[in-house]
């Protein structure tokens, strides 16, 4: 974000024309006078075809704070930042600036939690939702001898006891990494080739 915040920086970014924009804290962003919030949203966000904004804290300090983002992902929606602030908080005038609000608090809660559960993908904790979760079955996936590659993890292994004969045991993490790796890349394409079979049968995955 500190990056981002400057103006070259954001232009050549948007200039890379990437097709997703994934923010992460995403209530960085919550003050829309800041550099980041400005370069991100104005030059960044345009830029690209998708978006996601990930947030464990949406609302920090005053529920007008997620303005700046929910306006973005849900343009003209919410209206103006001070509609907004008026539907769902306590507006009171700034000391400070006459021109400017001060929001406490929150109003109209069951509303704006209706048009975010809607709206966007909420993460819940398992044991919110364990009880309308169907019954977990385990099932051993075996991987097709074209995804086997014996060879490969022989050598591997072979390699890892010369090491242990030898005592040059410093070689033997990077090798132990490498079969693992290729082990876990072994298993991606099957895998998604059972992941397939069964959302073509309909059978539901958690």
């Amino acid at each position: 974000y500190t990056l981002a915040a400057k103006v070259p920086i954001a232009q050549f970014l948007a200039q890379q024309k990437f097709d997703i924009l994934i923010l992460d804290e995403a209530h960085f962003l919550q003050t829309k006078s800041s550099d980041r919030t400005k370069q991100i949203l104005k030059i960044i966000w345009p830029s690209v075809n998708k978006r996601i904004a990930l947030s464990g804290t949406p609302f920090l300090s005053s529920v007008v704070g997620a303005y700046p983002l929910f306006s973005r992902m849900m343009p003209g929606h919410f209206g103006k930042e001070v509609e907004f602030g008026a539907r769902y908080s306590n507006p009171e005038p700034n000391p400070w600036n006459p021109y400017k609000f001060i929001y406490k608090g929150i109003k109209n809660a069951e509303e704006l939690s209706s048009v975010i559960k809607k709206n966007f993908l909420i993460r819940y904790k398992k044991a919110d939702v364990l009880k309308d979760l169907p019954k977990t079955t385990w099932k051993n996936v075996y991987l097709d001898k074209k995804y086997s590659h014996k060879e490969y993890e022989r050598a591997i292994k072979q390699a890892v006891e010369q090491g242990l004969i030898t005592g040059d045991e410093r070689t033997i993490p990077t090798h132990i990494m490498s079969l693992r790796k290729f082990q876990g890349e072994l298993k991606i394409a099957p895998v998604a080739e059972y992941i397939e079979l069964l959302l073509e049968q309909e059978i539901p995955i958690v």
